[in-house]
């Protein structure tokens, strides 16, 4: 069911909400929009087939509900931790 790209994109959209609060800081900017740009592009494989099969454009939408989809999943991956180590 999970791919390689399930397992990649919470942590990389995790990322860029974590660098945040340091965008002003160096570089960290750049790699904030690197891991923005990146999550929108690998969200670009699922939905074209999705287009491609159904022959209908609209599911191009599906871009914007997979990358919130990915910071969600991302900040569910961390509150499992936060509560894990909180069990231990």
């Amino acid at each position: 069911y999970a791919g390689v790209l399930d397992f990649i994109q919470p942590p990389l959209m995790l990322g860029s909400l974590l660098l945040l609060p340091f965008v002003f800081v160096g570089i960290i900017k750049d790699i904030v929009i690197l891991f923005i740009c990146a999550g929108l592009v690998l969200q670009f494989p699922v939905t074209f087939s999705v287009v491609l099969k159904t022959k209908k454009l609209k599911y191009i939408l599906l871009i914007l509900v997979n990358f919130l989809r990915a910071y969600a999943r991302g900040l569910g991956l961390l509150l499992g931790i936060i509560r894990a180590k909180m069990l231990c």
